[in-house]
């Protein structure tokens, strides 16, 4: 298996966008790995979502780490739910792969609501395929190789008492291993508002 795509999820029917999509791909050699309590169409390998533990937010970096480590592809892809993708984008994150194996990839995103755009990705810039800091990687897609994560044991799940980033200090860690960073503009997604976030999280 070449690419092992992974879509953790806890939204209800925010994976058949992701599905769509992946029906489409010109690169056929992946797998679609998902982890959720809600059902989904399509997937390759289901698991469901993972206990929270005490103190615990969220789980979605239980979520994560468990995909990593179930995933059987060289390259893994991260997908979250209610994003579209072209065609051509696991052909795109395969191809940096194979000229640069310690490449580390980030596509750009536009998000919705009721069909107008809501929110541009701040880092479009006329500057193509560029380098980026680890913490401007977007795990809503991106690619980074499986052996990556294993060395530096996947994300923190102490993370899952609080909200975000914790994908972005995992790549700090991948960082310091001397893989790289870069945004490839025309990886393009297009992400739908879901409802917004509860006083909780906002907390």
């Amino acid at each position: 298996m070449k690419i092992s795509v992974v879509s953790p999820s806890n939204r209800k029917d925010g994976l058949d966008i992701v599905h769509q999509c992946l029906m489409k791909q010109t690169f056929r050699d992946f797998d679609w790995s998902i982890c959720t309590s809600y059902g989904a169409r399509g997937f390759s390998h289901y698991y469901p979502e993972p206990k929270k533990r005490k103190g615990d937010f969220y789980n979605l970096n239980k979520a994560w780490n468990l995909l990593f480590n179930k995933s059987q592809g060289e390259l893994i892809v991260s997908i979250v739910d209610y994003t579209e993708f072209d065609s051509d984008t696991l052909e795109k994150l395969w191809q940096h792969y194979i000229n640069n194996p310690v490449s580390c990839i980030s596509g750009i995103g536009i998000q919705y609501k009721d069909n107008k755009v809501k929110w541009i990705d701040p880092r479009i810039s006329n500057l193509g395929i560029h380098p980026i800091s680890p913490v401007d990687m977007e795990f809503r897609l991106a690619s980074i190789p499986k052996r990556a994560i294993q060395a530096v044991g996947g994300v923190d799940e102490e993370y899952d008492k609080v909200v975000g980033v914790s994908e972005k200090e995992m790549c700090i860690r991948i960082g310091v291993l001397g893989y790289r960073f870069l945004i490839d503009q025309s990886i393009v997604y297009k992400f739908y508002d879901h409802g917004g976030h509860d006083q909780k999280w906002d907390e």
